[in-house]
């Protein structure tokens, strides 16, 4: 689905972005790798921050192409969507084998 068809069907609205707002986004993804290196953090923590920075890396991404997400949208989702073609994987589906999936990892 391209930028454009996302924001005919407003799951994107446009946005004029500027150099200060996706440097101060990229502020944003430095500190939260930064942390993620913080042996004395958990794991799951250390996790957190890396998905954190990618979330806002996909973000950056989306307002320096002149779109953002629409207020009052479950963010995360649209964001992690946006960047499944980018590495190869599909996108989060409610898949029978994709629910066994999140079952067995919350299982860990």
């Amino acid at each position: 689905m391209s930028l454009d068809s996302w924001r005919d069907s407003r799951l994107i609205v446009e946005h004029e972005s500027s150099k200060r707002e996706i440097s101060e986004l990229r502020e944003i993804i430095c500190t939260d790798l930064e942390d993620a290196r913080i042996s004395d953090l958990s794991p799951d923590r250390r996790l957190s921050c890396c998905y954190g920075a990618l979330l806002t890396a996909a973000r950056a991404a989306l307002r320096a192409s002149g779109y953002r997400e629409p207020k009052g949208t479950p963010s995360p989702s649209l964001l992690r969507d946006s960047v499944a073609p980018l590495h190869g994987r599909p996108r989060h589906t409610d898949a029978p084998e994709d629910r066994e999936h999140r079952e067995e990892a919350s299982d860990r």
